[in-house]
């Protein structure tokens, strides 16, 4: 298959251009297109690899894992890295943060673990790249079946770079929680991206079995979308 033939050469440039050629991929792949897998694969060529975030990724792990990871992370905020646009955050980040570390803990657990933290910093934010943390983590988990093994340390580093790339903002916990996402008035959205924060919020809920991200999508979306209640 030309995923598994090229894939795992490309992912280590997984948040290269705010992530975008990752979550075009992903998506191909979870609505089984072959234009856009074809698209995303050629943007990630294009984009190309890092071999600077796979070297982070082999660092030691940390002690912490999940959420307890990337709020540990702040630790090593700096103003220059949320500062200009993304891809040049990105690089002063992947060169200058010399303390950074892959996440520890259950290797099995960290997809689902750091997928809840991005859901959570998310919604303590709204913020346009937040959101991204969300539909690019739900990308990487899709996508990582044909990109190799013991991905998990590449997650957590690209999450962790991107999370510096917004400022480290606080986040708290969010509780367990229900809501309905009706998907028939996403056709009223005005913004792509409100599509795509319903769709992977809805896969990672499935994934996971974890009904807080459509509460988080609701929330978020209840005045974009007023149809949504």
């Amino acid at each position: 298959m030309v995923l598994t033939r090229y894939l795992p050469s490309l992912i280590s440039g997984w948040v290269k251009d705010a992530f975008h050629p990752l979550i075009r991929l992903g998506y191909g792949v979870e609505f089984e297109s072959t234009s856009e897998i074809a698209a995303g694969l050629a943007y990630m060529t294009i984009t190309g690899d890092d071999p600077a975030l796979a070297a982070i990724a082999n660092r030691r792990r940390s002690n912490l894992s999940g959420r307890a990871y990337i709020e540990s992370i702040g630790s090593i905020r700096d103003p220059r890295y949320s500062r200009s646009p993304f891809n040049v955050r990105y690089q002063r980040i992947v060169n200058g943060a010399n303390d950074l570390q892959p996440a520890g803990g259950n290797a099995d657990r960290t997809f689902e673990e750091i997928g809840r933290a991005c859901l959570e910093v998310f919604h303590a934010t709204h913020d346009f790249f937040a959101l991204h943390l969300v539909t690019s983590s739900h990308a990487f988990r899709i996508c990582a079946p044909y990109a190799g093994s013991g991905l998990g340390a590449l997650l957590s580093t690209g999450i962790a770079i991107a999370y510096l790339a917004i400022g480290a903002p606080p986040f708290e916990p969010v509780a367990p929680a229900v809501a309905s996402l009706p998907t028939n008035h996403l056709s009223k959205a005005k913004d792509e991206h409100d599509v795509k924060i319903a769709y992977s919020c809805l896969a990672q809920s499935r994934a996971f079995d974890d009904t807080t991200y459509r509460w988080v999508a609701a929330e978020y979306l209840k005045p974009r979308l007023p149809e949504i209640r």
